[in-house]
Formats: structure tokens, sequence, C-alpha cells
């Protein structure tokens, strides 16, 4: 939502804003779509996808908040995350992270929807 955001305004005013990390990444987010699971909760199907969705917002914001110096309550006060490691290591350690990722959800969906029938 950031990058689009960044994009028009650019467009707009002849700038080259990034707003990646600004906007999205505020806890705003994930209490939002928390109520939206609450009010929900009689149509299991949103609510669980509403659930799904402010967890995972949640998450991310947690990881960048833990290896990032993100401000998650941005613009509500000037708390920043104490990054937990030095930036040149983050480099060489996202791609791993990003992997470990993909692998654990391919190895859920091999697990729970048998995703080796559909190949």
């Amino acid at each position: 939502m950031d990058i689009p955001i960044g994009w028009v305004y650019n467009l707009l005013y002849g700038t080259s804003m990034d707003f990646h990390g600004g906007i999205a990444h505020i806890l705003l987010f994930p209490v939002l779509f928390a109520v939206l699971a609450v009010v929900f909760r009689k149509r299991k199907n949103f609510a669980l996808a509403f659930s799904l969705i402010s967890f995972g917002w949640l998450l991310h914001i947690m990881l960048d908040c833990a290896f990032t110096n993100r401000l998650p309550l941005w613009p509500f006060n000037g708390f920043a995350c104490p990054a937990l490691l030095p930036e040149s290591m983050l480099m060489e350690i996202f791609p791993a992270i990003d992997a470990l990722v993909l692998l654990g959800w391919l190895i859920h969906e091999e697990w729970r929807h048998k995703i080796r029938d559909y190949i």
C-alpha cells in the first residue's frame, strides 16, 4: 500500500519520496482488522480472513521492529524499535528468513491440503 501511494505522490509532485514502511506499518491496521474479525464473528469465513490478516500484519510489523528501526506507532509518538542485528548482517539474513517462511508454507500446504496431488 505504501509503494503505490508513493508512486502516485511522486508522479503528482515530481519528487522521489519513499513511503515504504510509513503508512501501512502502524499498529492501527492490525487493530482495525482484529475489530472487523470480532464484528464478523458470526460469519466464520470473514472472521477467519480478518483474523489472519490482522495476525499477519502484526507479525510483519513485529519483524520489521525486530530487524530495522521502523516506527510502528508513527505518527503518534517517537518510539523507535531497537534493531537486533547490524544492517550489514540483515542483508544476508533476510533472504534466508524469506526462504524459511516459503518452505514452512509449502510444508503446511502439503500436510494440510496435499498439494502434491495437483502437480
